[in-house]
C-alpha cells in the first residue's frame, strides 16, 4: 500500500513542472544627452551604472543586446509607454533602466526612471546633481542602487519537464459492422394470390356453365347438342384447368407473402390438365 502511494506521488511529481529561477534583466539602454556638454559626463555615468547593475546580482541587457534583438533604443527611452511594452518582451527584459544627463550652468545633472514594461508607469525615479563628472558617476550608480532595491533580484521561471513516453497499451479491436437484413416484400406473394383467385373463380364459372349442357341438350338438335356438347367439353376442360392453377397461385401467393424465403412457380397447362412447378426455400 505505501509503494503504490509513493508510486503515486513520484508520478504526480514528475507531471508538474520544475521551478527554476533566474537573474532579473535590466534593460540598460545607456545614458541619454540632453546638452551636448554633457557628452562626456554621460559616458562616465553609462560605465558606472552598468556596473552597478553587474554588482546587483541582476542581467544587464546592454544596447548592442537591444539592437540585436530587433530592438529600437530611441523607442525603448520612451518608457513607459504601449511602445516600449510591446518591445521589452522582444529581450526578454524584466524591467527597464532609463538614465538622462544635462548641464545646468556650472553643474551637471542626472535624472534616473526605473520601468517595469507591463505598467505604464515609472516604479521609482530620481534625480541627482553634482559639480563634476566624477561626483555624478558616484551620485548616479549610489541612486541606481537605490531603485534596484526596490525589484527582485531573481525571477522564478517554470521550466517544462520531458516525461518519459508511454508505450500504448493494446487497443481492443473494432466492432464489426451491423448488419441489417431487409425483410422482403409481401405484395408479390399477395398480388399472385389475389390473381390466382381470379382464375379460380373464372374457371369455376366455366365449369358451371359447362355442366348447364346436360341439362339443356334435350331440347336442342343433334347437330346443335353435339356444337354444345364440344363447347361445353372445352369450358369444363378450361374450367378445371383455371381452377386448378388459380389453387395453386393462390396457396404460393399466401407462401410467398408469409414466407421470408424466395418462392418461385409455374404452371405448365397440358392436355386434360397441366403441372405445377414451385422452387425456393420451405
Amino acid at each position: 500500500m505505501i509503494d503504490r502511494a509513493l508510486a503515486m506521488l513520484l508520478s504526480l511529481a514528475t507531471a508538474t513542472a520544475v521551478a527554476a529561477d533566474r537573474p532579473v534583466r535590466v534593460a540598460f539602454p545607456g545614458v541619454e544627452v540632453q546638452d551636448a556638454r554633457a557628452k562626456g559626463a554621460a559616458d562616465v555615468v553609462t560605465a558606472a551604472i552598468a556596473a552597478e547593475i553587474t554588482a546587483s546580482g541582476r542581467a544587464l541587457v546592454t544596447a548592442a543586446e537591444l539592437s540585436a534583438g530587433g530592438v529600437e533604443v530611441h523607442v525603448l527611452r520612451s518608457c513607459p509607454s504601449a511602445a516600449c511594452q510591446a518591445l521589452a518582451p522582444k529581450v526578454d527584459a524584466d524591467y527597464v533602466l532609463l538614465v538622462s544627463v544635462a548641464r545646468l550652468g556650472r553643474r551637471l545633472g542626472a535624472e534616473l526612471r526605473l520601468v517595469d514594461p507591463p505598467v505604464l508607469a515609472p516604479l521609482a525615479e530620481r534625480a541627482e546633481v553634482a559639480t563634476s563628472e566624477k561626483e555624478l558617476a558616484t551620485v548616479a550608480s549610489a541612486a541606481a542602487r537605490e531603485l534596484l532595491g526596490l525589484v527582485p533580484q531573481r525571477k522564478a521561471v517554470a521550466e517544462p519537464v520531458v516525461l518519459a513516453p508511454v508505450e500504448p497499451g493494446p487497443t481492443a479491436p473494432p466492432p464489426p459492422p451491423a448488419v441489417h437484413a431487409e425483410r422482403p416484400s409481401r405484395w408479390p406473394g399477395v398480388l399472385v394470390a389475389s390473381a390466382g383467385g381470379a382464375a379460380a373463380i373464372g374457371g369455376t364459372v366455366l365449369v358451371v356453365t359447362a355442366l348447364g349442357f346436360n341439362q339443356s341438350k334435350a331440347e336442342l338438335t343433334f347437330d346443335d347438342a353435339e356444337a354444345a356438347r364440344a363447347s361445353a367439353q372445352a369450358r369444363l376442360t378450361a374450367g378445371y384447368a383455371l381452377i386448378g392453377a388459380g389453387a395453386a397461385a393462390v396457396g404460393v401467393g399466401l407462401w410467398k407473402a408469409l414466407s421470408p424465403g424466395p418462392v418461385s412457380a409455374a404452371f405448365f397447362p397440358a392436355p386434360g390438365g397441366g403441372t405445377l412447378a414451385i422452387a425456393g426455400a420451405f
